[in-house]
């Protein structure tokens, strides 16, 4: 019995599984950064820019949140731990990660007697 090409050592057939979409990116920097993330953790992933006059006007311009990001079925669970661990919320659209806010310590003014 000879297995077929696509067939992965762990038994695998990639070439049958299902895209499922795992995130909506805020732009195509973001979309791009995410494969980058993804990649580093040994998943491939689909980007795609579903808004038409961002795809003809190149990267420079595109709707919010129009960046699409798909994985195959069997990957899903590790993208999603890839995402989670580089601190993007999962349950919502990504943007990039928010840096954490510095309280801002009011000064009273001096007062003099």
């Amino acid at each position: 019995m000879t297995k077929s090409p696509s067939v992965s050592s762990d038994g695998r057939d990639r070439s049958r599984e299902p895209l499922v979409k795992i995130a909506v990116a805020e732009n195509p920097a973001t979309g791009e950064m995410v494969k980058q993330l993804l990649a580093d953790a040994g998943v491939r992933c689909l980007v795609k820019n579903t808004d038409a006059l961002g795809v003809l006007a190149g990267s420079a311009w595109t709707s919010p949140f129009s960046v699409q990001i798909f994985v195959l079925s069997g990957d899903e669970a590790t993208a999603q731990a890839a995402l989670a661990a580089a601190g993007f919320d999962n349950g919502a659209m990504l943007a990039l990660p928010s840096a954490p806010r510095r309280r801002r310590v009011r000064r009273r003014p001096n007062q003099r007697s």
